[in-house]
């Protein structure tokens, strides 16, 4: 749909101004009315408690699968908002050398590092879950802990 908004300080209003215009100049009239009508409705706030609720069960079911399998591997806790939580590596663990044998078993883990201006302590890794069914979430897991079992005992 093309629609958002974005709260910006007011000295920089008109570079994001000046970005929209050259994007196009305003966003398609029905379907803000569309949207108006999709929130006014209350759908938009059934949308989000309904999401809320399912990404809460995903999360939990990443915890305690990596709780499981992966205890002494990665550490990881709960957080209370987002769609992702970060795995700890032991200290020493290369997160880049892990995302990269992640992604070669299609296993789409951002390194903590990547997101770092000094180097941290240890390493971490993103780990999304939304978009994932449980099974999904087990198997990723699995995945995970022979990666780690094999890297780690190197």
């Amino acid at each position: 749909m093309r629609i958002g908004c974005a709260v910006v300080p007011p000295d920089l209003v008109g570079i994001f101004t000046g970005a929209r215009a050259l994007n196009d100049t305003h966003s398609s009239l029905i379907d803000q009315a569309i949207l108006t009508k999709f929130i006014g409705d209350g759908h938009f706030v059934r949308h989000v408690r309904r999401m809320r609720t399912l990404y809460e069960e995903r999360q939990q079911t990443l915890i305690a699968e990596c709780e499981k399998n992966l205890a002494g591997l990665l550490d990881v806790k709960k957080a209370d908002a987002g769609m992702h939580v970060v795995g700890w590596l032991p200290e020493g663990v290369s997160d880049t050398a892990i995302s990269r044998k992640a992604a070669e078993q299609n296993l789409k883990l951002a390194p903590i590092s990547a997101y770092c201006a000094k180097e941290l302590p240890r390493g971490g890794l993103i780990l999304g879950y939304t978009a994932f069914e449980k099974n999904q979430i087990k198997e990723g897991v699995k995945k995970l802990k022979a990666i780690l079992s094999t890297e780690i005992s190197r």
